[in-house]
């Protein structure tokens, strides 16, 4: 079981665990919460991080240390950036195409990885989907 790291900067945070721009991560959030109550989204996005980076164990005291982190490089970057009205949002509409996008290079590169065609991929998920 691998540990996370350790004395990581805001930033440094930001990029290990979410990866994503901030406009990206707040409009993935807004609709869940419409508030935009960033420390509530970091809150719930802390949570998902055990599941995101499945064989590293995370304490209580380690998520609480990266959700403080990431709500300070959120709050530094939305005052950089003038406030959060400022901020160019993605509407629900070009979210689903980010996704549909991100899922084909996805499907892309697993076919390649495994040297099959998309369609022989398809087979095995409908195998397994059977099997569960």
């Amino acid at each position: 079981m691998k540990k996370p790291f350790t004395g990581l900067t805001p930033k440094q945070t930001w990029d290990y665990y979410v990866g994503t721009s901030v406009e990206l991560f707040l409009s993935n959030f807004r609709y869940e919460v419409p508030e935009m109550d960033i420390a509530k989204m970091c809150r719930i996005y802390t949570r998902e991080i055990p599941a995101l980076f499945e064989g590293t164990l995370f304490s209580s005291k380690k998520l609480e240390e990266i959700e403080k982190l990431l709500l300070t490089y959120l709050k530094d970057y939305i005052h950089s950036k003038g406030g959060i009205e400022k901020l160019q949002l993605y509407s629900e509409e070009e979210l689903d195409l980010i996704f549909e996008e991100t899922f084909e290079e996805a499907m892309e590169a697993l076919c390649k990885k495994l040297n099959i065609t998309r369609e022989e991929l398809l087979r095995e998920f409908k195998k397994n989907d059977k099997r569960d």
